[in-house]
């Protein structure tokens, strides 16, 4: 399951965590690996990012589903650890393929039988890793 992760998280992950963070810092992590989800209209989408205004405005813009999902349940890994000045693109492509594979299995296990894809790329502006997912 480690795999992919850098030498500087191998063994002293744990008393990193220990020394370093809180309950809430451990809380808030856990809610980024496996993010609350809502089914609306036959999709699903990222909870903190849903808004049925926000699903009427993007379908309006847009005009099909696909493209509604892939707006509304996009991150930039940039705006997530925006803060971490030392962070190099290779570090952040690392978490968006974390996160994509947490999301993997939050997805298969709050709705099983259903097939999504879930896609790590660039950022059109240069803007670092984005994560997404849309049904398929």
């Amino acid at each position: 399951m480690g795999q992919g992760l850098p030498a500087a998280l191998e063994p002293p992950w744990l008393p990193h965590i220990a020394y370093n963070s809180t309950c809430i810092d451990v809380l808030a992590i856990g809610r980024l690996l496996l993010p609350e989800f809502v089914a609306y209209e036959g999709s699903v989408f990222l909870g903190i990012h849903f808004t049925k205004d926000s699903f009427a405005r993007w379908m309006r813009v847009l005009g099909n589903m696909k493209d509604v999902e892939n707006m509304l349940n996009h991150v930039h890994v940039y705006d997530i650890l925006g803060h971490d000045m030392k962070m190099s693109v290779h570090d952040a492509c690392l978490v968006a393929h974390l996160l994509k594979r947490c999301w993997a299995l939050a997805l298969h296990a709050a709705f099983p039988g259903k097939e999504f894809d879930i896609v790590v790329s660039d950022a059109e502006d240069g803007y670092g890793p984005v994560l997404t997912f849309s049904g398929k």
